[in-house]
């Protein structure tokens, strides 16, 4: 009886222990709730004198001091907690409530990379406790900030968030904010910002870029159009309206009423009159009678249009309009009317030829030899064309210029300028310009691509293109990762390590992995920064491991970017 008695005892008392323990933990729990931190940690603190093995205190504990910004505590906490091998899906909360807690205190902090990468890893977990960090960002002072912020939200879609984009559509006084904005809008697919857009557009003293990307936009949220609002965009007299009934009849193929759009075939707006033939052309429609008179417009951009339509409709009057500006004096009218040509299919393969042979202008031979390795035509020659060029020793940096017409992509001399947000923009745009080129020579197995990467990387202007990976959020193009993936085995350690950067931060792939780690103890405090970032980026979780271990760096930015890139790779 007495044995049964003590038992009885015993198991009453664990039991009061066990109600306890539980109070204590939920008593720090209200703590954090109210947002009292200091007293959930004193309080997590004198609990856990009371129960010192109790994991549910060690894990609260954990909660509120990253919640006050104790890292070196919390972090030597859970590697205990870690240490007792809970479970792989109990220690992945507890990374995650750790980087949690770094990426909280960096939210404030004055430094505006850490900041960044605090907005980035915040975002990356697509939690909602990013929402707020977003929401901060978006009305802040900081225009590089509410840039990032506003591409970032895009992919979030919150209604808070939807909110604030359609206040900054109104507002925001900054070009490359808006365009951001913008951007947004339309990733949403938000037909609130209908209206908006619309100004936007009707606005004659709207920047170009701005003006074609809000048409683009504002076209791409229309399901329908009823005759009468297309009749009404047609004889508007604002030319962003006219050239948005464009845009509409080629989003939703109303091939019905392309005859509601031939009046603009003589609209006085160039842009219109460019818009309305880019209309015919992608929806194959033969107005040759309307359309001919457009072959001899004085403006070069209007009567390149129309040679191209009429090329690709097997006119020949195109293609002799089309030679007639690729020997013109003007550059830009050469490398525009090598474009057009390069995008008019197989009819223009011999104009293609002859002049990607007889031109001096080096970019004109380049745009015809892309476009003729896009039809296979002649392919190991014009790679050759493209590779002379870039292993020369470069006065100018280049660039896929648009600003010309709203189809051509034109391979230009670059007149990108000095941006607040990207250090050394022009340069990293020239990069990544080439890094297509070689891109395309490496995946049509060109026998010299692989060395004219290999020259790229050497300059060190791949390091900046990495730098930038924070600040941009766009990928490289996919031919040029298998140059790249070639490369993590080259005996030069320089090379290897730029391959396996732009191969994480701009192609998001993991093949490097190893090579960034492996570089990491010896790299400048600069270069590990980007290391980090392009594990996050990657999100491979091969790189877990490594980056908590780097939660132990001395150094702030190192452990902030570590937290932004551990919780990418919990999360992918």
């Amino acid at each position: 009886m007495r044995i049964v008695i003590l038992f009885a005892i015993l198991a009453a008392s664990a039991l009061f222990c066990d109600e306890e323990e539980t109070e204590l933990v939920t008593r720090v729990r209200y703590h954090l709730t109210i947002h009292d931190i200091e007293g959930a940690v004193q309080e997590a603190k004198a609990a856990l004198e009371k129960f010192p093995e109790s994991i549910q205190l060690r894990k609260i504990y954990l909660r509120a001091l990253c919640e006050k910004g104790k890292e070196t505590e919390a972090l030597f906490l859970c590697r205990q907690l870690v240490g007792l091998s809970q479970g792989e899906q109990e220690n992945r909360h507890l990374l995650e409530t750790l980087a949690w807690g770094a990426l909280h205190k960096a939210q404030y902090a004055p430094q505006l990379l850490v900041r960044i990468n605090a907005l980035l890893g915040s975002t990356f977990t697509n939690d909602s406790r990013a929402i707020p960090v977003l929401l901060r960002e978006l009305r802040g002072s900081n225009a590089i900030l509410r840039s990032v912020a506003l591409k970032l939200a895009a992919h979030m879609g919150d209604q808070p968030l939807r909110k604030e984009i359609l206040r900054l559509l109104k507002e925001e006084k900054v070009w490359y904010v808006r365009l951001s904005a913008i951007e947004a809008a339309g990733s949403l697919k938000m037909t609130e910002a209908s209206s908006i857009l619309e100004k936007i557009v009707s606005k004659d003293r709207t920047l170009t870029e701005e003006k074609g990307l809000a048409i683009v936009t504002l076209a791409s949220l229309y399901d329908t159009i009823s005759d009468e609002d297309l009749q009404r965009l047609v004889t508007s007299q604002r030319a962003g309206l006219r050239q948005l009934a464009c845009q509409i009849v080629v989003q939703l193929e109303l091939k019905g009423s392309i005859d509601a759009l031939m009046p603009l075939l003589e609209d006085p707006s160039p842009d219109v009159r460019i818009a309305c033939l880019s209309a015919l052309a992608f929806l194959e429609i033969e107005r040759k009678e309307h359309t001919k008179m457009l072959l001899n417009d004085p403006i070069p951009q209007v009567a390149i249009t129309a040679a191209w339509l009429h090329l690709r409709q097997n006119d020949m009057e195109g293609a002799k309009v089309l030679t007639r500006y690729l020997e013109d004096a003007s550059s830009p009218s050469r490398r525009l009317a090598a474009a057009a040509v390069a995008s008019s299919g197989k009819k223009a393969v011999e104009v293609a030829k002859k002049y990607r042979g007889l031109s001096k202008d080096p970019f004109v031979r380049m745009n015809l030899a892309i476009g003729l390795i896009s039809l296979r035509e002649d392919t190991m020659l014009s790679c050759e064309v493209i590779a002379e060029e870039l292993m020369k020793e470069q006065e100018t940096l280049w660039m896929w210029d648009q600003s010309q017409h709203p189809v051509f992509r034109v391979l230009a001399p670059s007149r990108v300028k000095h941006i607040e947000q990207i250090h050394n923009y022009p340069t990293v745009v020239d990069s990544l310009t080439k890094m297509d080129l070689l891109g395309l020579l490496s995946i049509l197995k060109y026998p010299k691509a692989l060395d004219a990467v290999k020259a790229l990387l050497k300059t060190g202007q791949a390091e900046l293109v990495g730098s930038a990976a924070g600040t941009l959020i766009q990928e490289v193009e996919e031919e040029g990762i298998a140059a790249l993936k070639s490369l993590l085995d080259d005996p030069e350690e320089e090379v290897r390590l730029e391959a396996a950067l732009i191969l994480a931060l701009w192609g998001k792939e993991g093949s490097g992995i190893h090579v960034l780690i492996q570089a990491y103890q010896g790299a400048s405090r600069e270069r590990k920064i980007q290391i980090l970032e392009a594990l996050g980026r990657s999100g491979d979780p091969r790189a877990i491991p490594f980056l908590f271990e780097v939660l132990g760096e001395p150094f702030q930015v190192l452990r902030i970017v570590a937290s932004s890139a551990l919780i990418q790779c919990l999360y992918h």
